[in-house]
Formats: C-alpha cells, sequence, structure tokens
C-alpha cells in the first residue's frame, strides 16, 4: 500500500474513531472499538494515543472501557459545499500563519476531508502532510488553548509578559475580551482588559512567557465592547498608543502595484496628478503600524503627523547606522 493511501486509511479511522465515541457518552470497551472499526486492539490503542497525544482529544478510562471528556464536542451541524470550502479556506489562511504544529488546525482539516469534494481534498492531504512536519511547542499550544477556554468561560487569567522595555517579564491579571490573529507577526492576539494598566490593551500571545494560569474570578465583557471597532483603529498592534491620523504619500511607481488594496478600514485613497497616492489612515500609533511603514520605506514618505515622521525618519536612521557599521 503506498504512502498516501495508509495516510488516507488512517486519517478515515481516526474519525470514524472519534465519532463512535462521540456516540457513546458512558464510553466503550477498547475490545468494542476493534470489532466496530475491523481493526486490532493494539491498532485502537495506538490510535487512541495519537487522539490525545496528537489531536489534543481529552479522553478518559475506566478499566477497558474509553470516552471522551463530557462538553468538548460540540453539536453536530451541517455544511454546504461553499461554506465547507470557505471553512477549508479560512483554516488554511490560520494554517499559514503559523509555524509551529496546532493539533486543533490538523483535527479541522481531518474532519474537513470527510465532506469536501475531491479536489479539496488533494489539497487537504497536502496540507496535513506539512503540518506534520512542522515543529510542535506544547507550552504556546497548551497557552492559547487556556486562554481559549478561559474566554469561553469568561474566567481571569495570570500571564507573564515582557515588553521591550521591560527588563524582566511582568505579571497581569487579564479578561480576555477576543482572540484575533496578526498577519504581520504570524501570531495570535489576545485583546484583554488588563488589571495592572487599568486599560483595554493587546498582548501577542506567543509573546507571553512560561504557562497561562486559568484563575477562579469571573468577569463580563462590557456590553458596549466591540472587537471590531477596536480592531479597526489598529494595524497588528502591540501596545496600544496614541490615535493618530496619518497621511501616507506613496510614490507613482509603486502606487500602480498597489492599486485597489485596501489595508485598513478608515483608509482614503487620493490619486495625484503624477500618478501618486496618498493614503489616510485613523490608527493607533504603535509599533505595529510603525514597523509597517518602515516595510514600504523605500516608496512612501510620512506627510503627517509630524511626530510619526519624526519617529519613522529616526528608527530609519538606526537601521541604516546598524547595516553600515
Amino acid at each position: 500500500m503506498s504512502n498516501v493511501l495508509r495516510r488516507k486509511d488512517r486519517t478515515a479511522r481516526l474519525l470514524k474513531l472519534q465519532t463512535i465515541l462521540m456516540n457513546y457518552p458512558d464510553g466503550i470497551k477498547v475490545e468494542e472499538l476493534a470489532r466496530i472499526c475491523l481493526t486490532s486492539k493494539r491498532t485502537v490503542y495506538r490510535d487512541l494515543k495519537t487522539l490525545e497525544n496528537g489531536l489534543d482529544i481529552p479522553l478518559w478510562e475506566e478499566g477497558s472501557k474509553r470516552g471522551i471528556a463530557e462538553g468538548y464536542f460540540l453539536p453536530p451541524i451541517n455544511f454546504t459545499q461553499e461554506e465547507a470550502v470557505n471553512i477549508f479556506l479560512a483554516v488554511r489562511l490560520m494554517q499559514s500563519l503559523s509555524y509551529i504544529h496546532n493539533p486543533s488546525i490538523a483535527s479541522t482539516f481531518m474532519k474537513l476531508d470527510t465532506i469536501v469534494p475531491p479536489p479539496i481534498k488533494k489539497q487537504i492531504q497536502s496540507t496535513l502532510e506539512h503540518i506534520q512536519k512542522q515543529p510542535r511547542d506544547e507550552r504556546k499550544i497548551k497557552n492559547l488553548n487556556n486562554l481559549i477556554r478561559a474566554w469561553l468561560s469568561q474566567k481571569k487569567v495570570k500571564i507573564w509578559y515582557q515588553e521591550m522595555q521591560d527588563e524582566k517579564p511582568v505579571e497581569h491579571i487579564v479578561e480576555p475580551y477576543f482572540i484575533e490573529p496578526s498577519l504581520q507577526t504570524h501570531s495570535n492576539m489576545l485583546i484583554a482588559y488588563c488589571h495592572r494598566n487599568k486599560s483595554i490593551r493587546t498582548f501577542m500571545i506567543d509573546h507571553i512567557v512560561g504557562e497561562v494560569s486559568i484563575q477562579l474570578d469571573t468577569y463580563q465583557v462590557p456590553s458596549d465592547f466591540n472587537p471590531l471597532d477596536y480592531l479597526s483603529l489598529t494595524l497588528d498592534a502591540n501596545v496600544v498608543e496614541e490615535l493618530i491620523t496619518a497621511k501616507l504619500h506613496f510614490n507613482a511607481l509603486f502606487s500602480r502595484a498597489i492599486s485597489g488594496l485596501i489595508w485598513h478600514p478608515s483608509q482614503t485613497t487620493e490619486v495625484q496628478k503624477d500618478g501618486s497616492i496618498i493614503v489616510t489612515l485613523r490608527v493607533y500609533n504603535n509599533f505595529g503600524f510603525r514597523s509597517w511603514i518602515l516595510g514600504w520605506l523605500d516608496y512612501v514618505e510620512v506627510i503627517e503627523p509630524k511626530t510619526l515622521r519624526d519617529q519613522i525618519i529616526k528608527r530609519a536612521q538606526s537601521i541604516l547606522d546598524i547595516y553600515s557599521r
């Protein structure tokens, strides 16, 4: 049997095993699992280990019985082909933003593989092969999962976080309000109320030092908090700073290449007589935004505000000094 066929056979077997366990909330004996799956007890034990350690599915055991922890799976739902492909594209984006192996992403692809048309199945198999080769970071995956659980159950968490200006990690008690993927840092951002700063701020989850600790205290997300409104003022924020109206002048050569691109909801674009464009954005003047400007430095000039222009010039000069040594 070819490697491709073996992988497909194992994927189907793991999915079947998950489905059976889900249908037996009181547990099922390993012997019965082997009979239903038409395989050996040894293979079932190996597959159960893969579900638990490889895909992070919480299993329990009682004698020869095995089961999935109550409340782990959501109720089943039906998707159209278009909806399934939309999920595939969304998960592909998540996977492309991650440099480490994420079991929940792999599990999502495995389930999609059972319902999508053949052309997508082929792409899913290729993606699963790539995911299996990615390095694992158990601490980061555990931290993300704990933050998701805390967010859904609305429990406070304790984290240790180190900014560039901090000499050592600082303890923060935070209330998770939202989790958003960051295109710039290939990480996820945690938007949370920080008790230390007494304000809503953003943390890069991969930059959390040590482990996330879920607390017993609960909280409520304010009814007037809208994550889309908050994110509309940021461009991959790290630390929220001054809210500014930035005007950027892109030269004509570059403007032709980026014509029609929308980087931000507040963006307005004015085409100049020479073909150049002036882009106006209402954003927070944070590290992420300044780094984004520096990425286009050969093509863009900051018109206003002066504080932002001075920051970009100073940072660009320091970069030149480093490379000229």
